[in-house]
């Protein structure tokens, strides 16, 4: 999913939430939804602002693939990672993604 598709997802959730609206997306003007996309827009920056990132539950092949890399050699490996390294990327980038938020800091 691109953050332009999470954008629209966003702002159809706004929509939703508006009860005051009583039009159905498809229904409502450009300009409408254009606010609507502003919205989503400021509320992804916000996240972004607060020191958050929105991530993939399940990491790209691009992540495993620089995180297997980084697991072989941090700062010199030039080829692809091993298989066996983009396992451990992946199985570390999901505990970390199941540990937020578990724990009150």
């Amino acid at each position: 999913m691109t953050m332009d598709d999470l954008r629209e997802k966003v702002a159809l959730a706004i929509h939703l939430a508006d009860r005051d609206c009583g039009v159905q997306w498809d229904r409502l003007s450009l300009s409408s939804q254009g606010t609507y996309r502003v919205m989503a827009s400021a509320a992804l920056a916000a996240i972004e602002a607060s020191g958050h990132r929105i991530v993939p539950v399940e990491p790209t092949e691009e992540m495993a693939e620089d995180g297997g890399r980084a697991l072989v050699h941090p700062s010199s490996y030039m080829g692809g990672a091993p298989a066996l390294a983009k396992r451990d990327a992946i199985r570390i980038y999901r505990a970390m993604l199941t540990a937020y938020g578990q724990k009150e800091e």
